[in-house]
């Protein structure tokens, strides 16, 4: 809806279903008789965004998104090694609000965005200490949140220089489960606090 010139506001809605069959049978010298597992999930998903943006001028906007996320769950490859043979859905809560702009008649621009993010259920991978078989649990909830910064130069005709920083904090906020060993306030795997970029 473009209520003016310079206020906008996106509305957006979405309903999914998803169903998996799952079967593997693992034969070898370690498994007479052949192991065989079966799995199956179904769940369905409806997930929505709100998001407004005010124009200050024709090179600068402000905007901001609340939004909600899902992502389905799924079967173990390996399942019936004292791990679940399935994994749950989870979902996200965002909010997000930030500034674009361009200054010096484009030859500089600036991308803006601060974040936060509910996340319940999270799926995390897991390795089983006696197999190696890798697979998926949810653990409770976490949250994550930090910043975005972009900066985009054109200091003359054919060169251009990006520069981007990104601080990141994303941590356990509930105890857990799924046969996680984990606690509250625990960084997610693989979440670096800091992450810089410079190119030309």
């Amino acid at each position: 809806w473009h209520f003016t010139d310079q206020f906008d506001l996106q509305v957006g809605a979405r309903y999914s279903e998803n169903e998996q069959e799952f079967d593997e049978t693992i034969s070898g010298p370690l498994f007479v008789p052949p192991y065989q597992v079966s799995a199956d999930s179904e769940d369905d998903a409806s997930t929505w965004l709100i998001s407004p943006s005010y124009k200050i001028s024709d090179d600068l906007m402000l905007y901001g998104r609340i939004a909600t996320g899902y992502r389905a769950g799924g079967p173990n490859p390996g399942a019936g090694f004292g791990f679940p043979d399935q994994f749950e859905p989870d979902e996200t809560t965002s909010y997000e609000g930030g500034l674009k702009g361009q200054f010096l008649d484009g030859s500089l621009s600036l991308d803006f965005s601060a974040y936060y993010i509910d996340w319940t259920d999270i799926q995390l991978q897991q390795r089983d200490p006696v197999s190696g078989f890798v697979y998926y649990s949810n653990a409770g909830n976490a949250t994550s949140q930090g910043f975005e910064l972009i900066l985009a130069a054109v200091p003359v005709e054919g060169l251009d220089i990006t520069a981007t920083l990104a601080y990141t904090d994303a941590e356990l906020s509930d105890p857990t489960s799924g046969g996680i060993v984990a606690d509250a306030g625990d960084p997610l795997p693989f979440s670096a606090d800091w992450t810089a970029t410079l190119s030309a």
